[in-house]
Formats: C-alpha cells, sequence, structure tokens
C-alpha cells in the first residue's frame, strides 16, 4: 500500500505506529506527538488506564485497543503489530520520543527500500541527566522497532528482541548520523527498584532460568555486568549514576539466581507463608 507523504514528496509504504501503555498520561503526548506525522495509522494497546491516557490517544487519531493488563508490554506486542495493516511498523513506548532527524531517516529508509529491519539508537535519560555510557548510550541501547511486516517475529518475552527472519535485511543506525530514539527512563530509585523487583522475578520465572542460573556462572556474570558496564562501556563518566547502574546491574544478576534458588528450595511466596503459619501453629502449641 503506497501513500503520499505530508509534504508532497515521493509516495512511499505506509506505515503503522504500535504502543502499548497503561497510566502514561503525564508523558505520552510527547511520544505521541513525535511519531504521529509518519504515520498513517496508530494502533494504541491500553492496558487498563486508569487515568487519561486512551483520551489522550484518541485525540491524536489512534485506535485504542483496551487490553487486558499484563507483566510487561512484551506480551501484548505480537497481537498488536499482527493488526498492524502498514507495510511498515513502528513501535515505541510511552516515554520514549523519536527524534526528527530520526522521523526523516525513517521515511528515507521506507521510501528508498534501504532496508527490511531497522535497529535504531536510543538514548536515554537517567535519574533526571543523559546518560553516556554504562550500556545506555544511545548506540550501545539499540532497539530493532522499525521493520516490514513480516520481517521480524516479534516475541512475547521479556527483554528479547524481534527476531530477523532469514534473509531480511538488517540496517543499522548511528546516533551521531541518524538521530536517536530519546528515552526517558527511570526517573528516580524509587521508580527503579519498583521495576527492579518486577523483572528479576519475570527473569526468574522464565524456563530457562533454573539452568542458567546456577552459583559459579552467576559470579562471572556479576563481575562482567559491572566491568563492562563501568569500565569498558565508561559508565565512568556518568559518574554516580554510572557507578549505580554498574553495581545494582551485577546485584540483578544476583537476584535472579536468589529468586531461582528460593523457588526450588521453598517455593512461592503463598507456599512460604502456609510454612510460616503452620510453623507459628506449631510453635504455639508447644508452648501451652
Amino acid at each position: 500500500m503506497q501513500t503520499v507523504g505530508q509534504d508532497g514528496e515521493h509516495s512511499r509504504p505506509s506505515i503503522t505506529g504500535v504502543i502499548v501503555a497503561r497510566n502514561e498520561a503525564d508523558k505520552v503526548m510527547h511520544a505521541l506527538a513525535s511519531v504521529r506525522p509518519i504515520l498513517d495509522e496508530l494502533l494504541f494497546c491500553d492496558m487498563e488506564s486508569s487515568d487519561a491516557t486512551a483520551a489522550i490517544a484518541a485525540s491524536f487519531g489512534a485506535t485504542v485497543i483496551p487490553v487486558a493488563l499484563a507483566t510487561g508490554q512484551e506480551p501484548v506486542r505480537p497481537a498488536a503489530v499482527a493488526k498492524a495493516s502498514g507495510e511498515w511498523v513502528l513501535m515505541f513506548d510511552a516515554d520514549e520520543v523519536i527524534e526528527p532527524r530520526l522521523r526523516e531517516t525513517l521515511l528515507r529508509i521506507a521510501r528508498q527500500d534501504e532496508a527490511d529491519v531497522v535497529s535504531l539508537p536510543r538514548f536515554n535519560y537517567l535519574f533526571g541527566k543523559p546518560m553516556y555510557g554504562a550500556l545506555m548510550g544511545a548506540n550501545d541501547d539499540r532497539q530493532i522497532r522499525f521493520f516490514k511486516k513480516g520481517a521480524v517475529e516479534v516475541t512475547a518475552a521479556l527483554h528479547v528482541q524481534p527476531v530477523v527472519q532469514p534473509g531480511a535485511r538488517l540496517k543499522e543506525l548511528t546516533f551521531q548520523h541518524d538521530g536517536a530514539i530519546i528515552h526517558f527512563n527511570y526517573v528516580d530509585i524509587d521508580n527503579y527498584l519498583t521495576k527492579f523487583i518486577r523483572y528479576t522475578y519475570m527473569e526468574s520465572r522464565k524456563p530457562s532460568a533454573a539452568a542458567k542460573y546456577k552459583l559459579f556462572p552467576t559470579i562471572l556474570k556479576m563481575g562482567w555486568e559491572f566491568v563492562n558496564r563501568y569500565l569498558r562501556k565508561g559508565g565512568y563518566r556518568d559518574g554516580w549514576r554510572g557507578f549505580y547502574i554498574a553495581a545494582s546491574m551485577s546485584f540483578y544478576r544476583l537476584t535472579i539466581w536468589a529468586r531461582v534458588c528460593e523457588m526450588e528450595d521453598v517455593g512461592t511466596r503463598e507456599q512460604i507463608q502456609s510454612i510460616y503459619s503452620r510453623e507459628a501453629a506449631r510453635s504455639v502449641r508447644e508452648n501451652h
């Protein structure tokens, strides 16, 4: 399906934007404003928002699709992408903004058929300031977000990039030359720790977690995580933020290992609470 750009230039394939969000009324307007000029269709999957998120999306001409609350956006994305009618799909988040320079790059790629799949640089803000190292710099944090429909397999797994299909042409952009997604990441430490808890839980429940997180390999992963982020990838340039991310991501690995051990040793929280209840009752009986 071909369309003509708003600037009246050469025709281009149509583009569908896909976003999954919940209670993002304070930021989603900027995300939508940054991408709407290049979209022919906007699919907005709203996960039971209790604020004005869905209404704001509708005001931008989005087709709002109510979806059940999920643990993260990934479980919702495959079905959302499958609904896209455009030849190209642009996936983005409510806390992201597409730079004008990147918009023009994406339009050029679509018009000139330069690729089938595009890996986009993502420039992160963290705890109020931009990050340049610790694997959070734009060219280190690349995201496969722009692709021809059918050129990738969009997975529902946590923190897993879309899988490029055999024969698809992959193009990697650079921040300096092509622009970037601007990601307004964790607002503060509380926001970070809230997601830390959720993400380590989800990682520990993956089918491969028990085999992947043994003690010795985990110790090696912890050391590499810190060295790679803080020294090799320049986290030291970001002051306390760089050190904190390098150290906490090392602890992230340890926490996943501990969660796996916990599940194998004693079970779920409900099972542990049941154990405590029985032990408490036994202690009371023995003391009488």
